[in-house]
């Protein structure tokens, strides 16, 4: 049994519409897309999506916006014929800091 291939128009489509939509508090820098398998080793499109930086004084993004951005990507995805699995990953432009595990022995956390 053969799969459909993944349209790269519309992935492309999609790409360009979530760069150019705003989801709330919640933007996209910069979104990549790959075909791979997925754990039921089925096609799948996997996103790649880079968020600006949540507000001033912010540590993350509302689960509201996110919810949304997700929901709105799914709902694109579907509108352009894309029948695949579409699994979104979020990463942050900027990676908070983090304690090496030195620092964190030393202080007792």
């Amino acid at each position: 049994m053969g799969e459909a291939p993944v349209p790269s128009e519309a992935v492309d489509e999609l790409l360009a519409w979530i760069e150019r939509h705003g989801f709330g508090s919640v933007w996209v820098e910069h979104a990549l897309a790959s075909i791979d398998r997925d754990a039921e080793d089925e096609a799948a499109l996997f996103l790649s999506l880079t968020l600006r930086d949540p507000g001033k004084g912010k540590a993350t993004w509302p689960l509201r916006d996110v919810l949304a951005l997700r929901r709105g990507v799914l709902e694109k995805a579907s509108e352009l014929g894309l029948t695949t699995p579409v699994y979104v990953r979020l990463n942050p432009t900027t990676e908070a800091p983090q304690d090496d595990d030195e620092t964190a022995t030393q202080t007792g956390t």
